[in-house]
């Protein structure tokens, strides 16, 4: 029997990419059509391991990946070690003077964390996983520059798979990004009111110029081409003459209205596959059927100060006076500090919620070993609490969940306005100059659990989407490129 043709699926190890990546590619394993390889970074290993676990408790699914190690950094040590943003509470400020800011200081080091070495390490890398695997197909995070740059130089069949919107890798008709879409880091609402619109232009304008001059990827460019790579360096936006098919875990509905060229597929949500909670987290289920909660969880990079602590456990103190059968999930993790220990109940900064720990009625978890999905669709939560990461919109969108949207970098204020404009929730402006965070984040909570019409707008969504997961779609979607690719070159893979 010939052995069965691979799919690579390459990607950065933070799960905000590459949670959509081992969602399809399980998708791909329990049907066992392929050999499924997997490349990426160290810190994908727990998630591998889940995905192992979650296989294991299949038994038609006998399929495992064959996992292949990129070595170096991941793409958010080099952003860390670039920039010294590490995972703080407070990233950039808003407005016309804040994005303008956060272009010329950060974004340039966010997009091209590598030097022109560190870029090419990753590409032999990548070009030597390739040329071992010989994929039919290699589905490539657009993020991850390198292994895009390896697969178009190595004329290797490829697709583009992320958690991402259209607007972020597509300019949009008749200058819409200027006029009509609030540019990024800005901060701005979606419509944007008539006097944000000279101010956006010029940002949008800004933001252009910003990337057409990075000196960065002047410098990795320059870098490459003396290691004998031609041409441009590859970018997160598409061009015009790019028809690489583009799978994105957005729907049309669920975004800004935009133009998504024909060679984008929007499929929802891709999640992972996840049993009901009863069965993944058994004793936190148990607490969840005590009272409705609140689920507050802001992202995997995030570190919380003794400031920020305190201001999020006042404005959850609101909510506990205001609805006393609330309880409330918080993923928390700490910013280390001198002199601080990490007990709940002796924590200053959480002074105001000491009973409410003491009685169980709040919980505070440094990790919550699931996706939220989990935790959202066991009928108890009646509000999420984000920071505007891609996924927690969605999973929020899937589950039919009002959000309350609490933005601190660059496209999470474009997912607060996505909330804002849906009317399935509420954006807290979180300003790090004011003590009044607390209140307005208590007011944002009390509003969605009050509220009947967010609530039927949030379900209406998700009935929309449908039964159908975005990872079955994803599937279909690049399980069509494999044969076509097939028909073409029967002797590929």
């Amino acid at each position: 029997m010939p052995d069965k043709p691979s799919v690579l699926f390459i990607t950065n190890s933070e799960l905000g990419q590459a949670a959509v990546h081992l969602a399809v590619a399980f998708e791909f394993l329990i049907r066992k059509d392929y050999k499924v390889h997997i490349a990426s970074f160290a810190p994908i290993d727990d998630a591998l391991e889940d995905l192992h676990r979650r296989l294991n408790q299949l038994p038609w699914a006998t399929g495992r990946p064959h996992f292949h190690r990129i070595n170096g950094p991941s793409m958010v040590e080099f952003v860390r070690k670039k920039t010294g943003v590490r995972g703080k509470f407070k990233a950039h400020p808003t407005g016309f003077c804040g994005a303008m800011k956060t272009y010329t200081s950060l974004l340039h080091s966010t997009i091209v964390p590598w030097d022109g070495i560190q870029f090419m390490e990753i590409y032999r890398d990548c070009e030597q996983i390739v040329q071992q695997v010989q994929p039919v197909v290699a589905v490539v995070d657009p993020l991850l520059l390198p292994a895009v740059d390896v697969c178009r130089m190595m004329g290797q069949r490829m697709v583009k798979l992320g958690p991402s919107t259209v607007l972020t890798h597509v300019h949009q008709p008749y200058l819409a990004n200027l006029w009509k879409y609030p540019s990024l880091c800005s901060g701005y609402p979606y419509p944007l009111p008539w006097y944000l619109l000279i101010p956006n232009a010029v940002l949008g304008i800004c933001l252009r110029r910003t990337l057409s001059s990075c000196r960065e990827c002047d410098e990795v460019e320059d870098y490459r081409n003396r290691c004998g790579i031609p041409g441009p360096m590859p970018s997160i936006l598409v061009a015009d003459t790019d028809k690489t098919p583009f799978i994105l875990s957005t729907m049309s509905y669920t975004d800004f209205p935009c133009h998504a060229p024909e060679q984008f597929t929007l499929c929802g949500p891709i999640l992972r596959p996840s049993a009901p909670i009863t069965q993944e987290m058994p004793e936190l289920a148990r607490w969840l059927s005590r009272r409705p909660t609140v689920l507050v969880t802001m992202g995997s990079h995030l570190r919380y100060k003794s400031d920020d602590r305190r201001q999020f456990a006042e404005g959850l103190r609101m909510l506990l006076d205001e609805m006393p059968r609330i309880q409330i999930l918080w993923k928390m993790v700490r910013e280390p500090e001198p002199g601080v220990d990490d007990d709940n109940q002796t924590d200053p900064a959480l002074a105001c919620l000491h009973s409410a720990i003491i009685t169980d009625r709040v919980r505070i978890e440094p990790w919550l070993y699931a996706d939220a999905i989990v935790i959202l669709e066991s009928g108890y939560v009646q509000c999420m609490v984000h920071h505007g990461g891609a996924n927690s919109y969605q999973e929020a969108i899937k589950a039919g969940i009002p959000q309350v949207v609490v933005p601190v970098w660059f496209d999470t204020h474009e997912y607060a306005a996505r909330v804002k404009h849906l009317d399935i929730g509420v954006w807290v402006r979180w300003d790090h100059s004011s003590t009044a965070n607390g209140n307005r984040l208590g007011h944002a909570m009390i509003r969605v659990v009050q509220s009947t019409s967010l609530h039927i707008n949030a379900m209406t969504l998700a009935v929309r989407l449908g039964p159908v997961e975005g990872r079955v779609v994803a599937w279909e979607k690049i399980e069509s490129i494999l044969v076509e690719e097939r028909a073409r070159n029967p002797f590929c893979g």
